[in-house]
């Protein structure tokens, strides 16, 4: 699908604090460098930052499917928590969510238009995406394609297990 986004108001802090970032790039990719000192301790980052024209669709659905986390970070990250917030609701039991990148990962709705996903034990050089699939027209659409809301879960249902795809469409179902 191809869809161009926008991302503004990035912004890297630690215990509340805004921390000074050395480098922004807006290629094709995003990357973004803050300094931190730490020996043999662990740090928090919460990053945040707005997406304009990040949803897709295809025949009969709308979707955001966003890596969260490139396969360029050359340090473990120990846990991540994405929530992805939409401007308006979209009810539960209209989307499906999946998460691509580690095994174990989890998400769950945490209102009808927040949903967090958490992943463990990123090891360097590893990337995470979301994928969230809904009905048509709930948010304003960048990019169709041709895909049918099927051939979505069949490429979903191929990169899963048919003990945790069963899980996914038990939790998530249109």
């Amino acid at each position: 699908m191809g869809y161009t986004a926008s991302l503004s108001n990035f912004q890297v802090t630690e215990n509340g604090k805004a921390l000074l970032l050395s480098e922004l790039s807006h290629s094709k990719t995003f990357h973004a460098r803050w300094d931190y000192s730490a020996f043999n301790q662990t740090k928090i980052f919460d990053i945040s930052y707005t997406l304009t024209g990040a949803v897709g669709g295809g025949q009969n659905f709308d979707e955001f499917y966003w890596q969260v986390i490139g396969n360029g970070w050359d340090k473990r990250t120990e846990q991540a928590e994405i929530v992805v917030n939409f401007p308006q609701a979209i009810p539960r039991n209209q989307v499906y969510a999946f998460a691509h990148g580690p095994l174990g990962g989890k998400f769950d709705f945490v209102t009808d238009n927040s949903v967090k996903f958490t992943v463990a034990d990123i090891p360097p050089k590893q990337f995470v995406e979301v994928r969230l699939v809904f009905p048509k027209n709930i948010v304003a659409s960048a990019a169709s394609s041709q895909k049918s809301l099927q051939h979505v879960l069949d490429e979903e249902k191929s990169y899963l297990s048919p003990a945790v795809y069963k899980k996914y469409l038990l939790y998530s179902f249109i």
